[in-house]
């Protein structure tokens, strides 16, 4: 360890907090998780960290929903909209159960798609491929109450022999259901994810 780095650990180490001084305490600490280069894993250790803990459904779906937005020029991508109320009730019209799609594409006023982001793992040699099926119902209600003919759950890629795009159909009202995964390999300037958009589902929002 560097001298810089001795003299840190021996600082910190000094610190000892009181009443006035205790709400400086969480910043303190990841000042030092920082500044001596700490890795929080799963593992005892001697030094108390702090652990930055992310949503990564929540992070997954505001990026794709991005990346979309800058991509896909000539359509309006909302996240989080437009929301609709599933139930009414009939005596009072208070309404509940909430719809609100991850991702909606819009065409001028028309929806054209609605995508939902999962940042799970899927299984490509399983014939349901590990798909949640509460995941399917919650399109094939969006798909009925949007009046919107192509839904798409979309997943990381993370197999090689994952498939990028598949096409299913609902057997009742015959919109499209597709199951995107989108390559996240290469980050570097989110050009591989803008180039599959550009080249993959851009052409999906044409078709009938």
């Amino acid at each position: 360890m560097c001298h810089y780095k001795l003299l840190a650990v021996t600082h910190f180490e000094l610190l000892t907090f009181n009443r006035q001084t205790e709400r400086y305490k969480t910043s303190i600490e990841l000042a030092k998780l920082i500044i001596l280069n700490l890795m929080p894993t799963l593992s005892n250790g001697k030094n108390s960290v702090l652990a930055l803990l992310f949503d990564m459904n929540d992070l997954f779906e505001k990026y794709i929903t991005n990346e979309l937005s800058r991509t896909l020029i000539g359509y309006n991508v909302l996240g989080q909209k437009p929301q609709k109320s599933l139930l009414i009730n009939k005596n009072n019209n208070n309404k509940s159960f909430i719809m609100k799609p991850d991702i909606t594409i819009k065409k001028e006023k028309s929806i054209v798609a609605i995508f939902d982001a999962k940042w799970k793992l899927l299984i490509p040699e399983d014939n349901k491929r590990g798909i949640c099926q509460s995941d399917l119902y919650q399109l094939y209600t969006y798909s009925n109450e949007y009046n919107c003919k192509k839904v798409a759950l979309i997943y990381p890629k993370w197999k090689e022999e994952q498939i990028e795009i598949e096409k299913f159909y609902f057997s009742e009202c015959k919109n499209e259901v597709m199951i995107i995964s989108i390559p996240l390999v290469d980050l570097k300037q989110n050009k591989n994810v803008q180039k599959f958009i550009i080249e993959k589902i851009t052409p999906l929002l044409f078709e009938d």
